[in-house]
């Protein structure tokens, strides 16, 4: 019985230390998935897309089907905030990721 316990009490630490170290996320920075997401509202008066690669996305507003402006941003996400930087300065917003949507600060995209 008492090699029984013994033997229960090894397997039992074998498991708990693999399962705590493969479940460890801390040294890997969240990413949206790559594509292109286009705003929610789909409003064709000003449609917000974006487009994902790694860490660099390029936000597109269109108005009436004319570009209007184009940005290329870095981004880190921590948590529930992220940090988009371009070359008119660094921005932080809310973030959250349900599905095939994201949401940056007040729009949410929907991957196509």
């Amino acid at each position: 019985m008492k090699k029984l316990l013994t033997n229960w009490t090894i397997t039992l630490l074998a498991i708990t230390a693999f399962g705590l170290t493969a479940c460890s996320n801390d040294d890997k920075d969240e990413l949206i998935p790559e594509g292109t997401y286009i705003d929610e509202d789909m409003d064709p008066y000003e449609l917000f897309t974006l487009n994902v690669k790694g860490n660099t996305m390029i936000w597109t507003c269109t108005s009436y089907g004319e570009i209007e402006e184009i940005v290329e941003y870095t981004y880190e996400i921590k948590g529930n905030k992220i940090t988009c930087i371009s070359e008119y300065g660094t921005e932080t917003s809310n973030y959250s990721r349900k599905g095939n949507k994201i949401t940056l600060g007040e729009i949410t995209y929907i991957k196509q």
